[in-house]
């Protein structure tokens, strides 16, 4: 498949839990996501009881929230089913396609059956029963590597579909440097899969999105967020409508550039600055022409592929007297025979 000419790279706005809970905010982030011109916003589907004991402490980068155990900040900020539902429903008037991310066999169902595509975190990059029940499920399944060691990339090699699943390129430090994104991964992942291969970012601003997409990865993750004064984990991560935005126009620009054709826009400079070929001297007719008997000077004449003909070192004489700076056409040679 030629990536530039089939597909340009799949820009997915990460809302994850930046609603913080709130229906009303899930809906304003779905619509600015689709200003900014994303192909598809996703979210988690957490049912906090199946994801965690109730004593594992919070992360590092979202204490400062002041929920000291996991459990009691994924009650605050998780969605129910019914809001889904509705979400789900207003992504199809807004037009931008809607993803979501399962953490356990039950909310796996229901997202097999309102998505297109599965999205499979970081950390369950080796919880290989929903992965595989994820891929008999859907019709495509993508696959965040963070925290993955080559063991675990060999076992997702094994499952992903050729040209249908893919798998992301992710370092999952809550941000990390640009210096420390490791995105020569990129083409490693290349080389190891047939399947699409892509990035998921953990970076503060876009550079790192547009050194991905000039990687031509088949799609790109990036956290968003409506506004970052939202006291939301992954609001430093995350991009804001503007920085999705000017995402979204490098992708589309540089897949503009890139794309397999060529472009006209040249041409009234090309004749002025392409060389036609002329008579160097007088050239009675009859003349036997060789090389010294030509010049090669500006501008490009109607020259009917003399150039390519004298490239070919083919012998042929005039037919009638040129004169000195006058451009050759077919109808003032005759080629010989070698």
């Amino acid at each position: 498949m030629n990536f530039l000419q089939d597909f340009k790279t799949k820009i997915i706005a990460e809302i994850g839990n930046n609603h913080l809970g709130s229906f009303d905010l899930a809906i304003e982030h779905c619509e600015k996501a689709a200003q900014a011109g994303a192909d598809a916003v996703k979210f988690q589907y957490i049912i906090p009881e199946n994801l965690v004991q109730p004593n594992l402490e919070t992360l590092p980068h979202v204490k400062a929230l002041g929920d000291k155990y996991q459990l009691n900040r994924w009650k605050k900020v998780c969605l129910a089913q019914n809001d889904f539902d509705r979400i789900v429903a207003s992504c199809q008037k807004i037009g931008i396609e809607f993803m979501c991310t399962p953490f356990c066999f039950e909310s796996l169902e229901w997202v097999a059956s309102n998505c297109n595509t599965i999205k499979i975190s970081s950390g369950d990059s080796n919880f290989i029963p929903l992965i595989k029940r994820a891929i008999e499920k859907s019709d495509q399944v993508i696959i965040s590597t963070g925290l993955s060691n080559k063991e675990n990339i060999e076992e997702l090699r094994s499952l992903v579909r050729p040209q249908q699943d893919c798998v992301m390129h992710c370092v999952s430090t809550y941000p990390h440097d640009l210096s420390n994104s490791n995105l020569g991964q990129i083409e490693y992942l290349k080389s190891v899969f047939t399947s699409f291969v892509g990035f998921s970012d953990h970076t503060v601003g876009t550079t790192a999105p547009m050194i991905a997409i000039s990687l031509n990865v088949y799609a790109l993750e990036k956290h968003f967020i409506t506004d970052k004064s939202l006291p939301a984990g992954d609001a430093q991560v995350s991009a804001t409508p503007a920085e999705l935005d000017e995402i979204v126009r490098f992708r589309d620009a540089f897949h503009e550039q890139s794309s397999n054709h060529v472009t006209n826009d040249s041409l009234p400079l090309r004749k002025i600055m392409r060389r036609g070929v002329y008579a160097n001297s007088i050239l009675p007719e009859g003349s036997e022409i060789t090389l010294d008997d030509l010049k090669f000077i500006r501008p490009e004449v109607a020259t009917d592929g003399i150039m390519e003909l004298v490239s070919t070192g083919s012998k042929f004489i005039t037919t009638r007297d040129l004169k000195e700076n006058e451009p050759l056409t077919f109808t003032d040679i005759l080629v010989l025979e070698n």
